[in-house]
């Protein structure tokens, strides 16, 4: 798949026109993080906290070429952080958020509401609600990605969502009865 990526971003007419030969390797093994290089394009695979010193040289030997981090495997917002703590805390941060959001698509559970949120660039992030059929409703469009008590916020004032009118009470009946569905439909 990320073969075929990559030929689309640059197409093989021949060796020169292409970047030269792809070179496939793995960066970290027990985490499957794997990398594909070319002379102008390179993409990583799974990164993790603990490869970001290997991509950070990736970067560097080029940095005239596009790098891809696909499906990254660390998550902000953390009581403690993927990244470490401290200054290089800091310096893996500021790494990370040197690139550009192209696709995001991530699925949540907040009081009792199935939530997605999502990204295409170069649009706005997005907020999806969706129902006990599966349907999903854009319920809010947002210019930065929203923190958790952002989407507190939203699906409170949100029609349809669980969360909104909800007491504690109801909201754990309501969680106990999708963990009870959840385990029937394994």
């Amino acid at each position: 798949m990320v073969s075929s990526l990559l030929s689309r971003i640059t197409p093989v007419e021949n060796e020169s026109s292409s970047g030269g030969e792809l070179k496939k390797y793995l960066i970290d093994e027990g985490d499957a993080v794997g990398a594909w290089e070319k002379k102008n394009v390179a993409l990583v695979l799974f990164p993790t906290a603990e490869t970001l010193d290997v991509i950070q040289e990736m970067a560097s030997r080029n940095i005239d070429r596009p790098l891809i981090l696909m499906n990254a495997e660390w998550r902000d917002g953390q009581v403690i952080s993927d990244f470490g703590f401290g200054g290089q805390k800091k310096l893996k941060e500021d790494f990370v958020k040197s690139f550009s959001m192209v696709y995001y698509l991530q699925q949540l559970r907040i009081l009792g509401d199935n939530v997605k949120i999502f990204k295409r660039h170069p649009g706005s992030w997005q907020v999806f609600l969706t129902d006990g059929s599966g349907e999903s409703e854009c319920i809010a469009v947002e210019p930065e990605k929203p923190s958790y008590e952002k989407l507190r916020l939203i699906l409170k004032q949100a029609k349809g969502s669980s969360s909104s009118n909800a007491n504690w009470v109801t909201r754990m009946f309501q969680e106990l009865k999708f963990n009870a569905d959840s385990l029937k439909n394994r």
